[in-house]
């Protein structure tokens, strides 16, 4: 981790919101931040992406939620993704171990939301009014 910063490439822990999210659409959202963001060199560490192996393990959601706060540590960037105002307990969770771990906190938001608890521990903020001008963003991510 220490190495690829020294670079301006960071491993970055994506936290977004999964429970009653349309699945299809979070793919296409979180496959295009990934992609955009490994663009100019980041690695991503993002849950979407691990279904199969908690799928695999029979995990319930407690063990994914342990099993990511623990993966949160590889990673020198937190990035908070919301689009909505509905609540996430594994984002509170992953969101207060950001700031235990003292990771760099960037929230990226839609235009016109707010929401306390992440907007108000982020220096860094990314908004967005649509999802073309989000990946756009996300290629200039240093």
């Amino acid at each position: 981790m220490y190495f690829l910063s020294l670079f301006g490439m960071h491993t970055i822990f994506l936290s977004y919101r999964f429970t009653g999210e349309d699945p299809s659409e979070l793919d296409f959202i979180l496959s295009n931040m990934k992609s955009s963001l490994e663009s100019v060199g980041h690695a991503v560490v993002c849950s979407f992406y691990l279904e199969n192996f908690f799928k695999q393990n029979r995990f319930d959601t407690d063990q994914i939620y342990t099993y990511m706060l623990e993966r949160q540590r590889e990673c020198g960037v937190f990035m908070a993704f919301i689009k909505s105002e509905a609540k996430s307990k594994g984002m509170i969770l992953e969101s207060n171990r950001a700031v235990e771990l003292k990771q760099r906190y960037v929230l990226v938001h839609k235009k016109g939301l707010y929401l306390p608890e992440f907007h108000e521990r982020a220096p860094e903020k990314i908004e967005f009014f649509n999802y073309s001008e989000l990946f756009n963003s996300l290629k200039k991510f240093h």
